[in-house]
């Protein structure tokens, strides 16, 4: 039981990491790292996209993209490819292989997610989405007015 008071996001956090804990040992037998995941996903929806989107949409440093997709790349799992006009810019793709690896970690999360809602309506489940997508909107509108803060700084 938890203690009284209000944290209720340390504890959202600790059985988001109990549950990514879980399913990143399996994932990590079939040679899975930790951040494969979250781009299998994104590509197998977003075939082509640019890395600099792949870092938007996770919040994170292209440089720390464009490392994991050398991983990725090294391993068979996606390509590149350069843009017609942009120097700069690559389009990703997975490859055969890649969406085999998409597909296993689609599989280990569903199972994972089937456990963690055990005994949960759907309208529970509904309702718990809802509320993780406002948390999320609350969280990206003080980022952007913290960074914006930042810059006029």
């Amino acid at each position: 039981m938890r203690k009284k008071g209000n944290f209720e996001m340390l504890h959202l956090g600790h059985v988001s990491h109990m549950h990514w804990r879980a399913c990143n040992s399996r994932l990590s037998a079939a040679g899975i790292t930790p951040a494969m995941p979250f781009m299998l996903d994104y590509l197998k929806d977003h075939a082509g996209c640019i890395q600099r989107d792949i870092a938007r949409r996770w919040n994170l440093d292209p440089a720390t993209i464009t490392s994991v997709l050398s991983t990725m790349e090294s391993e068979g799992l996606v390509e590149r490819k350069a843009v017609p006009g942009d120097k700069r810019a690559l389009q990703v793709f997975l490859t055969a292989k890649g969406e085999e690896k998409a597909a296993l970690v689609y599989s280990i999360h569903d199972e994972y997610e089937r456990l963690s809602f055990q005994g949960f309506t759907k309208e529970e489940r509904e309702l718990f989405e809802q509320m993780l997508d406002r948390i999320e909107q609350n969280l990206k509108t003080e980022k952007k007015e913290r960074d914006d803060d930042q810059q006029t700084v």
